[in-house]
């Protein structure tokens, strides 16, 4: 298991945006996205195993529980595990361990995903407490296996508050691919946000996306640490 950085910030997507949280960026992804340009990836540090000598290995919980008391964080304060995809050390003892010893501290947990990955909420109980920022790639990523509704399904079936949030360039085959989803996932709520990597990218496409969400009914998620910090890492 490989955590590529940790940091303290506002959370700048999605549900809890502006919300003060502590990060956990776990590394390596299943997926590629070479849709959203030549890296694939904003955060294409911590996909790209090239990048692995400057990763830290997680080699047992004392690891990440040194790093989270480093912090001094409030019980209000969120604990926000993103990636890469960090769903692909959801059977790790470690992590497990890791989200328990948090949530016992009563942060809100929320976990940033692909929404690709099976969890097993029965095993890990855990899981039902947590809020799940489903990120699923729509076509523009080409991805090609991108959408696992049954995976989908047991996190909507077994945790409240998760949510779809999608990078989106809007267009009719955008609509057309999250009605599918809002059709089959009726209580969940979606957020769209601009593709962009910079603060010029997200002035210039942020427009649209509101439009994109006035038309259509969705909730407009703006990216507030690319607004504040630009390509900045670490924010």
């Amino acid at each position: 298991m490989y955590l590529v950085e940790h940091f303290y910030s506002l959370q700048g997507e999605g549900r809890f945006v502006g919300t003060p949280s502590l990060f956990f960026r776990f590394g390596l992804c299943n997926f590629e996205c070479r849709g959203f340009g030549e890296n694939g990836c904003d955060s294409n540090y911590a996909v790209d195993p090239k990048y692995k000598n400057e990763w830290q290995k997680i080699a047992n919980l004392a690891d990440l529980l040194n790093i989270y008391k480093s912090y001094n964080l409030r019980s209000s304060d969120d604990v926000v595990i993103t990636g890469g995809e960090p769903l692909l050390y959801r059977d790790d003892e470690i992590f497990v361990q890791f989200l328990e010893f948090v949530r016992s501290k009563n942060h809100r947990i929320t976990i940033e995903t692909n929404a690709s990955l099976l969890v097993d909420f029965e095993k890990f109980s855990i899981y039902r407490d947590v809020v799940f920022a489903m990120g699923v790639k729509l076509s523009n990523s080409l991805e090609q296996k991108r959408i696992n509704k049954d995976a989908i399904n047991t996190i909507v079936a077994n945790t409240k508050k998760s949510f779809f949030k999608f990078s989106v360039v809007p267009s009719l085959e955008a609509k057309s691919e999250i009605e599918e989803l809002r059709s089959e996932f009726r209580d969940t709520l979606i957020f769209c946000m601009a593709v962009c990597e910079t603060k010029e990218e997200l002035e210039a496409n942020s427009a649209s996306v509101v439009q994109f969400c006035l038309d259509n009914g969705y909730s407009y998620s703006d990216r507030l640490h690319i607004r504040l910090w630009s390509d900045k890492r670490g924010v």
